[in-house]
């Protein structure tokens, strides 16, 4: 996980959001790697809310190693 650490029960995490940049799903450029276990991908990624996104997830996790 960029933000903890976790090396299990990773997820993808789109930075700019599939529904919103298609042309960017496969990009790894837009791509970071959250874990679900503490919700650092719920958490971090969507700020609480499935439907919701934080376009400074990156500067969040890094901030955090």
């Amino acid at each position: 996980c960029a933000y903890c650490g976790r090396t299990k029960h990773l997820d993808v995490h789109h930075v700019e959001p599939v529904h919103v940049a298609p042309d960017k799903a496969a990009n790894w450029q837009n791509m970071i790697t959250l874990c679900r276990r503490p919700a650092c991908h719920f958490i971090l990624g969507h700020r609480g809310d499935w439907k919701g996104s934080n376009a400074r997830v990156r500067e969040v996790c890094a901030a955090n190693g």
